[in-house]
């Protein structure tokens, strides 16, 4: 059946009329005089058996859509609101078909409402404090009113990227709940969930209201009571406008009854490691150990938390950060490391270290593939162009990279900023939107003009060249070279022991 829910109703004037092709699709039939009376009337008397037999066939298929998508109630509705249609083969418009769209979602929307026993009081209170849209988009999501009261205390945009899908309590496998380490305020989880015949090992972590706004938060311009766990959603969504398959599948789920942040569990090791070091024998050990129970826990915490220690038992341990070995001269992780900084650049991440990306090797110790996590420290309304934030202490930033090549370079010619503007609608305030924009034509300004950039041609770039790792040496323009500068002042650890 051709589905007139999908025919971009709402994007063509009202005053079109409808008519179906041969094949059963919509398409627009001429205009309908809505202001001259005689004009209509005439057009009403002169109107053709076959015409008039037409437009039947276009109501009937649009009540019969109706009817399937909302069941009989709402077509019967329906049917009422365009007897004149189906009786006597007046035109249907694109008004007319908007006008009884936006009343079968209201009739739909409130038997969905007292199917979950609320009171008359109860429904008024939801219709004032969500709109039509946000209610449909919930009611198909089989999202419960209660849920959709989460999404506003958290301030989670309801919008078709953000709806709860499959990561539902019902979903997850038993037992699979394991704690992970981080989180000051809510921790985060490896959980399963069942997903058809598959099972997806996720991340989720509670979404709280102004959890993880800090420094680099600040900086962007971000709201400090914003909700940090949609810019996740907001970057991946920039990362499969680009094409770059960057960012795990990440989405908003839930857990134990609490709507959070569910990203896919990267597998692999990241550039750095934090290991948690015995320090009890040092000085700064049996200072600690000396001085708990004569603090009070918040006094101790901070203390802990100034140290990068932790005490368990008897112990005290101190986190150390430890540069993974990596092969920084394989072309592909050049390359996705170059994507990376660059999808940095357009999302304003403030806060990209060598602990939130993951690189996975196969057989032979062979590079396959990176991936980008904890992306919530993005966007904002201040930055217009990337290199604003260097410099900046309380984030951590490089300029645009030395070198692209031609896939790279066409990724962002192919992004036009109304795609943009669209993908971000509804996850984003729209001065962030703004920013975003202008970022994206300070990238391709900066792709265009060089060099540099360095642009590899041909079918397989050579990644790999001297020329390549010298104008990625440098720190300050490439994450490849501030990688690499790190081994200077840290310890190692194998990519084995990392990933283990």
């Amino acid at each position: 059946m051709p589905s007139i829910f999908q025919a971009g109703i709402f994007n063509i004037p009202g005053n079109t009329r409808l008519a179906l092709t041969e094949g059963g699709q919509l398409k627009a039939d001429g205009r309908q005089n809505n202001t001259n009376i005689f004009a209509r009337a005439w057009d009403c008397l002169t109107r053709s058996s076959e015409k008039v037999e037409a437009n039947k066939a276009v109501a009937r298929q649009f009540v019969a859509e109706i009817r399937e998508k909302y069941g009989d109630g709402v077509a019967d509705m329906a049917s009422r609101e365009l007897k004149s249609h189906l009786d006597k083969g007046r035109p249907l418009t694109a008004h007319r078909v908007s006008c009884v769209l936006k009343n079968a979602d209201d009739a739909a929307n409130l038997t969905w409402l007292r199917d979950q026993n609320l009171t008359r009081v109860e429904i008024r209170d939801v219709r004032a404090q969500f709109s039509r849209d946000e209610l449909t988009l919930l009611r198909e999501g089989h999202v419960s009113i209660d849920v959709g009261r989460q999404y506003k205390e958290r301030e989670i945009p309801i919008h078709p990227r953000t709806l709860v899908a499959y990561c539902r309590d019902e979903n997850v496998v038993e037992g699979s709940k394991k704690e992970l380490r981080g989180g000051a305020v809510s921790k985060p989880y490896e959980v399963q969930y069942r997903h058809g015949d598959q099972l997806d090992t996720m991340v989720f972590k509670e979404a709280r209201l102004g959890e993880g706004h800090g420094a680099a938060a600040t900086a962007l311009g971000i709201d400090p009571h914003s909700c940090m766990a949609v810019r996740n959603i907001a970057t991946k969504v920039v990362d499969e406008a680009l094409g770059f398959n960057l960012v795990p599948d990440t989405r908003i789920g839930m857990l134990d009854g609490q709507l959070g942040m569910v990203m896919g569990f990267a597998t692999g090791a990241p550039a750095t490691k934090q290991r948690m070091v015995d320090v009890t024998d040092s000085s700064q050990g049996q200072m600690v150990l000396k001085e708990q129970h004569s603090l009070n826990p918040e006094e101790l915490k901070d203390l802990l938390d100034m140290g990068g220690l932790r005490i368990e038992g008897d112990r005290v341990f101190k986190s150390e950060s430890v540069q993974v070995q990596h092969d920084y001269r394989d072309p592909g992780l050049r390359r996705e490391l170059v994507k990376l900084q660059l999808l940095d650049a357009l999302t304003a991440q403030g806060d990209r270290h060598g602990g939130n990306f993951v690189i996975q090797r196969g057989e032979g110790g062979r590079f396959t593939g990176l991936s980008a996590i904890d992306n919530d420290q993005a966007f904002g309304s201040r930055i217009e162009d990337p290199r604003q934030l260097l410099g900046d202490s309380a984030c951590r930033c490089v300029d645009l990279p030395p070198v692209v090549d031609e896939g790279i370079k066409a990724a962002f010619a192919n992004l036009s900023d109304d795609q943009l503007r669209r993908d971000l609608t509804g996850l984003l305030p729209k001065d962030e939107i703004d920013a975003a924009v202008a970022r994206l034509q300070v990238i391709k300004e900066y792709l265009a003009g060089g060099p540099p950039p360095m642009v590899l041609t041909g079918e397989n770039p050579d990644w790999g060249s001297e020329a390549v790792g010298r104008a990625l040496s440098d720190p300050a323009t490439s994450y490849v070279g501030r990688e690499l500068s790190r081994f200077e002042g840290l310890n190692t650890m194998s990519y084995e022991e990392a990933e283990a």
